[in-house]
């Protein structure tokens, strides 16, 4: 069964300092922080009217991605590097968009020319091994969640992600020392808090996976692997009623989950 939570890999940040002197692009942008993503692309095409600019495509871009238009957004990325080639945002946010789209391949090869043209982006790095974690490269996507670390030493998700790699590969203190890493630098990073309750179940440290599940759970109340995970463990600790609760909620989160049913079944028996 899946236990560890992955980081969740986004857009955010890549806006920043992309305000156009173009009225329409900082209505924009300004509407993309505000998360009102259906008129920030309005207001982006009505940009390109005025003027066609790397940034007002980039835009777009985003506010496409953040509508879940992955197609025309990978093509609003490629045309704002038609635009400005030399711009290493514009080929993180293209391989983010390539990784939503399925291709980890070319993603790859978009953050090997991100860091190819700046070589200290941190997020870079830790977009090339989410790539490869996805890929099922887990050594080479250790070493570039490192290199995101040893840029950001404050980088809580790259600690997550390199911490789901090495418990998987049997080095649960090395995890859970990443897990603990994070936490210390965003405590409220609730994949963390799942994964070091993975790790200390995996140890045999029930007690302790049951208080890390129950601080995951208070941050993301409607995560339904949490809600499953803290099932299994009060099954476990014979708790079938507790259990029930949980696999029932989170039943309603993930219908389609069999491995969900099957548990709910040997709590009621």
């Amino acid at each position: 069964r899946k236990l560890f939570a992955c980081s969740v890999l986004t857009l955010a940040g890549l806006a920043a300092g992309c305000a156009s002197s173009v009225t329409a692009a900082d209505e924009g942008w300004r509407l993309m922080e505000l998360r009102d993503y259906h008129l920030a692309l309005d207001a982006f095409d009505q940009a390109l009217l005025d003027e066609e600019s790397a940034e007002v495509q980039a835009g777009r871009a985003q506010a496409l991605y953040s509508l879940d238009q992955l197609r025309e957004a990978e093509t609003a990325y490629l045309r704002a590097l038609g635009l400005n080639p030399r711009e290493a945002r514009w080929s993180l946010g293209l391989a983010i968009v390539q990784m939503a789209l399925g291709d980890l391949e070319a993603a790859i090869l978009s953050c090997d020319q991100a860091i190819g043209l700046d070589p200290g982006l941190a997020r870079a790095y830790f977009a090339r091994g989410y790539a490869r974690q996805s890929w099922q490269q887990p050594d080479q996507a250790i070493a570039d969640f490192s290199e995101a670390i040893r840029i950001d030493p404050r980088y809580a998700e790259a600690y997550n992600s390199r911490g789901i790699l090495l418990a998987g590969q049997g080095a649960l203190e090395a995890g859970l020392r990443d897990f603990r890493a994070a936490l210390r630098l965003a405590p409220d990073l609730a994949s963390a808090h799942g994964n070091a309750a993975a790790a200390n179940y995996a140890k045999g440290e029930v007690e302790q996976a049951l208080v890390d599940l129950n601080s995951a759970i208070k941050i993301q109340r409607r995560n339904p692997l949490f809600l499953k995970n803290r099932g299994i463990i009060y099954l476990d600790l014979g708790r079938r009623e507790a259990a029930v609760r949980d696999f029932e909620k989170a039943l309603s989160l993930t219908p389609d989950d069999h491995r969900l049913w099957e548990l709910l079944s040997r709590a009621n028996d």
